[in-house]
């Protein structure tokens, strides 16, 4: 029961975390073209990983879509110093 309350906070932290980065995004039009960028695909890495918990992949299957969200977030970091 532990691990399925887990995997749910998971999900809507995912699921969350992606509506609130389009929202943020959509009402600052200023924003950089290539922090834009960034920020879209980690909210594609967020709602990939969503639909990935819900079919039950596990971390082997995952591993591809996780390094994309750590390469996204590195370069947002990279651009906001």
């Amino acid at each position: 029961m532990q691990q399925f309350a887990v995997t749910v906070s998971v999900e809507q932290a995912l699921l969350a975390g992606s509506v609130y980065l389009t929202t943020t995004l959509a009402d600052q039009p200023a924003t950089p073209r290539d922090l834009a960028t960034a920020v879209r695909k980690l909210v594609n890495v967020f709602q990939e990983l969503t639909i990935d918990y819900l079919n039950g992949q596990g971390n082997p299957e995952l591993e591809p879509t996780l390094r994309a969200g750590d390469d996204a977030t590195s370069t947002i970091q990279g651009l906001c110093k």
